[in-house]
């Protein structure tokens, strides 16, 4: 008869060290979007964001072309979140700088979703006022002002 003893030893020394990073980024936050109120120059009793959020969703005669949700959902935005998340966890980078990536990828990501002409069309009013179709682009001021930032609750 054949016998034999395993034993289990784990070192958690990397689990501790990878809690303890994590720890000291709680409470951080990446936001993209529109910030600081600035006003819309084509309708300056708006600001941009809340032009945004009339073009995210629709009103009255303007119809929904929303870039923010699209860009979260892509599979792209996911796999890179996935590979920051894998370099956090095994200590080639930080939260801080993975999340001034994936913030630079999601503004990039999102101006590139507006300009490539997001559907649908611009009426046939629009056009002759605007000169041109393609949504969301009059005074480029969406696109520009689109941006990130890292914020820390308090």
């Amino acid at each position: 008869m054949l016998k034999m003893k395993v034993t289990t030893e784990l070192d958690l020394t990397g689990l501790k060290k990878l809690r303890s990073r994590l720890k000291r980024q709680e409470g951080q936050s990446l936001e993209v979007g529109h910030f600081d109120g600035h006003r819309h120059l084509d309708s300056p009793e708006h600001s941009v964001a809340e032009i945004s959020v009339i073009n995210q969703f629709g009103m009255n005669k303007i119809p929904a072309r929303p870039y923010m949700l699209p860009t979260m959902q892509g599979n792209f935005i996911k796999a890179e979140i996935l590979k920051s998340s894998a370099k956090i966890a095994k200590g080639d980078s930080t939260v801080a700088k993975e999340s001034r990536v994936l913030g630079m990828l999601i503004r990039d990501s999102m101006k590139a979703l507006i300009e490539g002409k997001i559907m649908p069309a611009n009426s046939a009013v629009t056009i002759s006022l605007k000169g041109f179709d393609h949504p969301l682009i009059a005074t480029e001021q969406l696109v520009d002002d689109i941006n990130f930032r890292l914020t820390r609750d308090l």
